[in-house]
């Protein structure tokens, strides 16, 4: 009884650790040729054919064409023709407006920023998970953080108790000569995210006609 106990807490926490990622995606920008990744920060309650609104936040520049953008979710769907709704290339934050699963869940996006000490987590490039001390801020909008970031992970999701405090930036700077190192990098902190959610919200630009479109996605390059 105790090892079938223990069988079913297992599937259960396996299960609900995939219901969870299912928010980390892909983000392909068409003109360009960019990938990196994005997280799902809201869904909207009406579903029509298996599909609802919703908002991916990534990094700006893995999206400088701001239409053409396509979004890939872990089961293999994807979204075509989404667009860039909000914008800040300083903080480097992009906001897509795109169709989304209904199986997907948004993640939560935290109310304090993060701070020096604390032990962040990361999902990047082919959703791999990693984790990073917060080593310094800058202006408060800027984490640097101990993990090592690599071309891909660009516009993942930065964690902090499981709540979503910024997207990843990029490496404090690449080496396209040595593809196989990584660099201590950086990503913005909740305060920028947070504006720009919610002037989303108020607008409500998010929500509207979109046409659904499902296509194999080509290797672009990582950025």
């Amino acid at each position: 009884m105790r090892t079938l106990m223990l069988s079913v807490a297992i599937v259960l926490m396996v299960a609900s650790n995939v219901v969870a990622q299912l928010w980390a995606v892909q983000v392909v920008d068409t003109t360009t040729g960019g990938m990196g990744s994005g997280t799902v920060i809201a869904v909207h309650d009406q579903v029509q054919d298996g599909w609802r609104y919703g908002i991916v936040a990534t990094a700006s520049h893995v999206t400088e064409s701001s239409s053409g953008i396509q979004i890939v979710f872990e089961n293999g769907r994807s979204s075509s023709r989404c667009s860039v709704i909000e914008r800040d290339r300083q903080n480097d934050i992009a906001l897509v407006r795109c169709l989304v699963p209904e199986s997907v869940r948004a993640v939560t996006i935290s109310d304090v920023n993060a701070k020096e000490g604390d032990k962040i987590s990361y999902v990047g490039r082919g959703r791999r998970k990693f984790t990073g001390d917060v080593s310094c801020l800058a202006f408060d909008d800027e984490i640097w953080s101990t993990a090592t970031f690599v071309p891909g992970d660009s516009g993942g999701s930065v964690l902090l108790n499981g709540k979503l405090v910024g997207v990843i930036s990029g490496g404090l700077r690449w080496a396209p000569n040595e593809p196989r190192r990584t660099y201590p990098g950086r990503s913005n902190n909740t305060k920028p995210l947070r504006i720009l959610y919610d002037r989303a919200m108020k607008s409500k630009a998010w929500i509207g006609n979109q046409p659904r479109q499902q296509q194999r996605v080509q290797q672009p390059q990582q950025t």
